[in-house]
């Protein structure tokens, strides 16, 4: 696991596992389907939602393009604050479950988010995590987690990394490090691959408004890590545009996860607070 898929797979273990693992309420059967074990993710160029066939361009025209397209990949959406509510389908380590997450950023300070299930009825969980700090209350267990945020690995056991988790819960790029080696286009998509260690990235942006369609990042090998997300439905959100609807899609040592997102409110740029605390009695783990 790398710190570049780490808010991915940190929305499913915080939001998917942690949420209906605790306690196993709105949990739906598996359904069977014979792609099961062996569902693979689409080869990441070109745009996995829209299959599409690029031509080799020159070596000069490509590095216009990639001139061309590197402040689009640098770009991210500006705001200060964002609070937002979404639905999520998580499927993975034999769970198949609904939940809800109320989402308050306050721009790189304060990631808040709520988890209940139920429609509402049940709370689950709450976490508050900083540049520096992971926090988590289990409401289930009656347990808390207070580390910083570079041990959060021991937790989640994954690397997290603020940023990484804030460009995720916005639709932005995962990571704006590396550089683009290659790019494309097509009639309708722009392409483009960028290294990032031993990681890369596969991002496609629609060309008649810029939006992002697709990111994907892989290691090398068969066995490598792959993870997926598909963003679709932009809406004009105080004159920003965000995509409501996503889809995730991660493989990685054997294990496959899937999450669908369906945000049902997003609203920017409005005061909030961002209440956290820890009740009395809970088990608190350093």
């Amino acid at each position: 696991m790398n710190r570049y898929v780490a808010p991915v797979v940190l929305m499913m273990i915080m939001l998917g596992s942690m949420g209906c693992k605790m306690m196993k309420i709105a949990k739906r059967p598996i359904p069977k389907k014979a792609s099961d074990s062996t569902l693979v993710v689409r080869a990441p160029m070109p745009d996995t939602t829209h299959p599409v066939t690029t031509q080799p361009i020159p070596d000069a025209a490509r590095q216009a393009l990639i001139a061309g397209l590197t402040p689009l990949w640098k770009k991210t959406i500006d705001f200060n604050t964002f609070s937002g509510k979404v639905k999520m389908h998580y499927i993975g380590q034999g769970q198949n479950v609904d939940f809800t997450a109320h989402i308050r950023i306050k721009k790189d300070n304060i990631i808040w988010i709520t988890v209940t299930a139920l429609e509402g009825i049940v709370q689950v969980a709450r976490v508050y995590v900083t540049p520096d700090s992971f926090k988590l209350v289990n409401f289930i267990k009656n347990e808390a987690t207070v580390i910083p945020i570079t041990e959060a690995a021991k937790f989640l056991p994954i690397a997290v990394t603020f940023a990484n988790l804030q460009n995720f819960l916005m639709g932005d790029a995962l990571v704006k490090e590396g550089t683009i080696t290659d790019a494309s286009t097509t009639s309708d998509v722009f392409l483009i691959q960028v290294a990032t260690g031993n990681y890369t990235q596969h991002i496609t942006y629609n060309k008649a408004d810029s939006t992002m369609r697709s990111a994907q990042v892989s290691t090398p090998g068969s066995s490598g890590l792959q993870g997926l997300t598909t963003f679709s439905n932009y809406a004009a959100t105080d004159a920003l545009k965000f995509s409501t609807d996503r889809e995730v899609n991660i493989h990685n040592a054997g294990q496959v996860y899937e999450l669908e997102m369906s945000f049902k409110s997003a609203t920017f740029n409005q005061p909030q607070d961002y209440p956290f605390s820890i009740p009395h009695g809970y088990t608190i783990s350093r």
